[in-house]
């Protein structure tokens, strides 16, 4: 099977009907389809019914959708079916009304949820828009019957439903956005030889002296040089008190002075960590390896000493103490 396809694979402008679509996997079709249309929400009705143009006096056009005279309870104005797909979270029911004066009440009813919206001309509800939204787990899904009511509350002038719609919501909590290639893949890691310890997208690396160099979408090197057990980096000084560092190999000088290198703490430098020292001139100066504080150096508190020319001594680090290899 082949790996599901980045966003950029599937051009959205191509998702219309009767269009053909290709891709790798029928899994990122369904997706990236699925966030094309959620995000460009199903408009199941919106209908003009009626407009004054010139007036109170001049007849309405189209449907003439009126209200009652006076007030006299709600009357059913229209009835039809809207299909509510199982992905759909919220409905917008829409109504404008002319209103020459007074107020009155526009009800939607979908499926087995109402609500009712009130206009009142003094508040210059008349001519605009006004909505309520409909949650669809109280409406229900699939094919639903939607009602519209109207009735005038108060005042003799002129009211009328002007237009009306219903409209699904974007959809953004319940569908993923479409998955990029390589978002939902791992990687076993194991030790060789071992079976496999875990699994895991990214992997963190832990120590000193650990690079990586970023190669965009190629292959990047990652170099560890931190208890793997390679070669150690040298360092040279003739500087009198050195604060070592691990995974380095010292190469001091001390024709003109003794020199003291002074080991990390076993904890902060960790298990495996790793030292070299090697003297030149020692026989002039001595080079010291101290231990961190009260650290042991081969289970005692003493130095190593490095007192010939070339003597060289490695430590490594138990994560509590060092030894000398």
């Amino acid at each position: 099977m082949s790996k599901e396809q980045a966003v950029s694979t599937l051009d959205p402008t191509a998702m219309v009907l009767g269009s053909p679509v290709f891709a790798e996997h029928s899994q990122a079709v369904i997706k990236q389809a699925n966030w094309t249309f959620g995000n460009r929400p199903m408009m199941h009705i919106n209908q003009v019914t009626g407009k004054r143009t010139g007036g109170a006096t001049s007849p309405a056009s189209s449907l003439q959708i009126e209200f009652r005279a006076t007030s006299a309870g709600m009357v059913e104005v229209l009835r039809f079916y809207v299909q509510i797909l199982p992905e759909t979270v919220s409905i917008t029911a829409g109504a404008e009304c002319y209103m020459a004066g007074g107020t009155g009440d526009v009800k939607f009813t979908i499926g087995a949820s109402n609500q009712t919206i009130s206009f009142d001309h003094s508040a210059g509800d008349s001519g605009t828009e006004k909505t309520a939204t409909f949650a669809t787990s109280a409406t229900g899904s699939g094919w639903q019957i939607c009602k519209i009511e109207v009735e005038k509350t108060a005042g003799t002038s002129d009211i009328h439903l002007s237009r009306f719609r219903v409209q699904d919501v974007s959809i953004t909590s319940s569908l993923p956005s479409p998955v990029i290639e390589g978002d939902s893949e791992t990687m076993d890691i194991q030790e060789e030889g071992s079976a496999v310890v875990l699994s895991a997208r990214k992997l963190n690396f832990i120590g000193a002296d650990i690079t990586a160099a970023s190669a965009g979408s190629g292959v990047a090197n990652v170099t560890v040089a931190a208890g793997g057990g390679g070669a150690l980096a040298i360092v040279a000084t003739s500087a009198a008190a050195v604060t070592g560092v691990v995974e380095k190999y010292y190469i001091v000088d001390s024709s003109s002075n003794a020199v003291t290198i002074t080991l990390p703490a076993a904890a902060t430098a960790g298990t495996d960590a790793r030292i070299a020292v090697k003297a030149r001139n020692g026989a002039t100066n001595a080079v010291t390896v101290a231990s961190n504080a009260s650290e042991l150096i081969d289970d005692s508190t003493a130095s190593v000493v490095l007192s010939s020319d070339l003597a060289r001594a490695q430590f490594t680090c138990d994560g509590s103490g060092w030894w000398i290899n």
